[in-house]
């Protein structure tokens, strides 16, 4: 469950209950960053994207994500599952 939000400075020693909430340059919230369960990389989603992929709805207050979340190799582990009130759950 992620459970401990960290700021950009303290990423370093982190663990499966951190996560960081990223801002965007008028400090408005548009993404997260979390350990995957699967590989333990680091896994970030967007509320915006570059292009036309769309970005995740995220409410950041339950820490809940839609749609589904794929960890796409070469770089992820290809884990696939939900961010549901902080928990990672696969499909």
């Amino acid at each position: 469950m992620l459970k401990n939000i960290r700021n950009d400075s303290e990423w370093t020693d982190i663990t499966d209950e951190d996560y960081i909430i990223q801002t965007d340059l008028n400090n408005e919230k548009c993404g997260i960053l979390f350990l995957c369960s699967g590989c333990k990389k680091i896994i970030a989603i967007a509320t915006k994207t570059s292009g036309d992929l769309p970005g995740w709805n995220i409410d950041f207050e339950t820490l809940t994500s839609t749609p589904s979340i794929l960890h796409t190799p070469p770089h992820g582990c290809g884990w696939h599952g939900y961010l549901t009130n902080g928990n990672l759950n696969a499909c």
